[in-house]
């Protein structure tokens, strides 16, 4: 009985393993305002003015849908737009070297001018768009070709990363130097 309890002692003074690796945070490569991802965002966004439509259809008078709908829709605009230029997580942890705005599409999805921007530091980047931010460090992405091609003006980003999309496309009016930028400070890192 002596040895059972002394055991118990021993058990007690061992520190719990599992609450040591809870408190290592892990690494994050995505940021959002809203729990639910880009597909949610996204249907959150073609919502509001659709349920607008719905309610001035409902409850008020429908010749009166461009006076309501239009400060509806440059709101929401202005809200996407001005968010990509709030500090991240991300931005706050690292000095930026040069930014650009311009337009992501992955998958199905595709948020135009003026509504991404791309984040260059150091050590990755940072591409913001519908009211995500991921952060793609240059040892986990792929290589980014030196030019443009004729056709697709845009720049192909790859990753393996979790909560990540895989292939992002970045498009800019400035791609050539957008791709020098990229290419010079991952030959640094």
């Amino acid at each position: 009985m002596g040895f059972f309890d002394s055991s118990k002692e021993f058990i007690k003074d061992v520190p719990d393993i599992e609450k040591a690796a809870k408190a290592i945070p892990p690494t994050k490569y995505k940021e959002s305002f809203f729990p639910f991802g880009i597909a949610g965002t996204f249907g959150l966004i073609l919502a509001i003015p659709l349920l607008t439509f719905y309610a001035i259809y409902r409850y008020g008078d429908p010749r009166q849908t461009t006076l309501i709908i239009l400060p509806v829709l440059l709101f929401i605009s202005f809200i996407l737009i001005i968010y990509n230029h709030f500090p991240s997580s991300f931005q706050n942890q690292r000095t930026v070297i040069t930014s650009f705005t311009g337009g992501v599409a992955f998958n199905l999805l595709h948020a135009g001018w003026p509504f991404s921007r791309l984040i260059i530091y150091g050590d990755g980047l940072e591409v913001r768009f519908l009211l995500s931010r991921f952060f793609i460090p240059y040892d986990k992405m792929e290589d980014v070709p030196e030019k443009t091609g004729f056709f697709r003006r845009g720049m192909l980003i790859k990753s393996n990363l979790p909560e990540v999309p895989n292939n992002i496309w970045f498009q800019s009016f400035r791609m050539k130097r957008v791709i020098e930028a990229i290419n010079q400070n991952k030959n640094k890192s």
